[in-house]
């Protein structure tokens, strides 16, 4: 499934920036070079298809320097893992899973403080104010047999509402035959009807509750007639973008018939409706000795990165 390309509607929004502790979080040079707002206007298709779907692939946002820039620190990243703590459940030999690469400064810290990223989530959720929650770095190598199975990103996290999306951002050609990832296209809606989280599985073992039903294996669904879902993909180039729901179940396939790596750079987001909730089989948050329950995130682990103008965070 392709995405159609935004048309520019009007002249671009004003958006409101916030610095992080006082700090610029690009040098002076750097921000002249890097766009830090979305080249395109967000358009009421992305806002449509997002609240549908639960995933909509928003085109041609960031410039080309942010690709090149970004793929020179994943290469630094790559071949000094270990300076990282967090590796995601599926590293291995055949995946790179790296996570909180932000807090260790560089360019990766640039991204999450000063690019389009946090006023593209906060325009197309209609939030108030965007938060930084979490980066993760993917990449599936040329061959990589590894396969990422049907699950949904609630399951792993310690909070309750629904505006905690991700952004998952490419850093080169994105298709079928490098793994792109695919979605069940509304099936969020029924899992936040139901109130209803699944239980996932990743190489180093189950997550999530042990009374909470596994996700469906989809692919065995897709043939389905009475399957009433769409499972959907996108073809993506460097710069493209897909943000999708926390509870819309995705997937990937191998690389094993890749011309290019598949190397994406997920940030994740907190909106307004986000309060902290202890969740059995949910994944810590490095940093956080407690959970405060029932409180909004924020401080410096969590820190205001965009605000609508006119808005009480924007004054």
């Amino acid at each position: 499934m392709q995405c159609r390309k935004t048309r520019p509607e009007g002249k671009p929004r004003a958006s409101c920036r916030l610095p992080f502790s006082g700090r610029a979080a690009l040098s002076r040079d750097r921000r002249n070079e890097m766009n830090r707002e979305p080249l395109k206007p967000i358009s009421d298709e992305h806002r449509t298809t997002y609240e549908r779907d639960g995933v909509v692939c928003v085109r041609g946002m960031f410039d080309q320097e942010w690709c090149n820039r970004l793929r020179e620190a994943v290469d630094e990243a790559t071949r000094n893992v270990d300076r990282y703590e967090h590796t995601g459940p599926s590293h291995s030999e055949n995946f790179v899973s790296i996570i909180y690469l932000w807090r260790h400064g560089g360019l990766f810290r640039d991204y999450i403080l000063s690019s389009p990223a946090a006023e593209i989530v906060g325009r197309v959720l209609g939030c108030r104010e965007i938060r930084a929650f979490q980066d993760h770095l993917f990449i599936k190598p040329i061959g990589s047999p590894h396969v990422m199975r049907w699950h949904h990103d609630m399951t792993t996290w310690p909070m309750s509402g629904h505006q905690v999306p991700t952004l998952w951002l490419a850093l080169e050609p994105v298709s079928k035959s490098n793994g792109r990832l695919e979605f069940v296209a509304g099936y969020h809606k029924k899992l936040v009807d139901e109130d209803m989280i699944f239980r996932g599985s990743y190489l180093k073992g189950d997550f999530g509750p042990e009374t909470a039903p596994v996700c469906p294996d989809f692919n065995e669904l897709r043939e389905d007639p009475d399957f009433d879902y769409e499972i959907v993909g996108y073809d993506l180039e460097p710069g493209d973008s897909v943000l999708f729901h926390p509870r819309t179940p995705h997937g990937s396939g191998d690389a094993t018939n890749a011309e290019y790596p598949r190397v994406g750079l997920s940030s994740r987001w907190i909106g307004d409706d986000i309060r902290w909730k202890s969740r059995e089989g949910a994944v810590g948050v490095p940093g956080m000795d407690s959970l405060p329950e029932g409180k909004r995130p924020g401080g410096d682990l969590f820190p205001l990165v965009w605000a609508r103008p006119g808005s009480e965070a924007a004054a």
